[in-house]
């Protein structure tokens, strides 16, 4: 006999299937963060090898701005994937979609908000994490470019996590190997062959992940896609605002423990 959670269009809860679940959701978030990583490391190497000492320096100076990133990302990204999952869970399409709608448009609103004053004075933070004035001119032409792109692929990630939730695991997986790859091709295009500096790498990181969202988009523009965004939601202020801020509330202690480990390795 079938469970209610199968009649409405959720899981059954069997052991088998929730562990099944865990995975298709755990192994691909692995994956996400070890390209994050991938990608910073790679641009470290590239810097050191063939641009030089200080642009590797420059590039370790940009690691703070990395972790808000980061930080940001778990304040928003770990609660729309929670919420989505309940959601789900209780065959309720409908309030994904609005989850997804409110959400993605306040994530995109506060990386604006946040990121943008940074941008202009990312040069007088610096020196807060080194005294070394030759790196903060090459960390700035690093930094900017990566500052520009960080609210859409932000957007792009979030949006990603509910494709996972949507049945396409593998998809965020090979998003993250795709991007990888290619990064490391770009570097070698943009610095050693092109000659373009440390802005080079900068470029190959965000044309690389732009290539690699394109993955992404793909299931979004497909008929599996269920969980497409509903911006309409925003028709009722009060429930959109209800959805961010319990997406806050789940991940704002996740977001306060990566603040404090970037200020301390920072």
């Amino acid at each position: 006999m079938s469970s209610k959670a199968d009649r409405e269009g959720g899981y059954p809860r069997t052991p088998a299937l929730l562990t099944k679940k865990l995975m298709q959701l755990f192994v691909p978030n692995v994956c996400c963060s070890v390209a994050a990583s991938l990608a910073v490391i790679a641009d470290s190497i590239f810097a050191g090898v063939f641009i030089g000492t200080e642009a590797l320096g420059a590039v370790a100076l940009c690691t703070p701005y990395l972790y808000l990133d980061e930080m940001l990302h778990c304040l928003f990204g770990i609660g729309i994937t929670t919420m989505i999952t309940q959601a789900v869970g209780r065959g309720d399409r409908l309030t994904s979609r609005r989850i997804a709608g409110a959400v993605l448009v306040a994530v995109f609103a506060a990386y604006v908000v946040v990121l943008t004053p940074l941008y202009f004075l990312c040069k007088s933070v610096f020196p807060l994490f080194s005294t070394d004035e030759l790196l903060f001119g090459q960390a700035v032409d690093y930094l900017r470019p990566m500052l520009i792109s960080m609210p859409y692929f932000e957007v792009m990630l979030c949006l990603e996590r509910t494709y996972v939730i949507d049945g396409r695991p593998l998809l965020f997986a090979s998003r993250a190997v795709v991007a990888n790859t290619l990064n490391i091709a770009f570097d070698y295009l943009f610095v050693y062959v092109m000659g373009l500096g440390i802005e080079g790498l900068a470029y190959a990181t965000i044309l690389s992940t732009l290539i690699g969202y394109a993955v992404t988009l793909s299931h979004g523009l497909s008929k599996r896609c269920t969980i497409r965004p509903d911006f309409s939601v925003w028709h009722r202020p009060r429930e959109a605002l209800g959805y961010i801020s319990e997406d806050i509330v789940i991940g704002g202690s996740s977001a306060i423990v990566m603040g404090l480990y970037g200020l301390l390795v920072s």
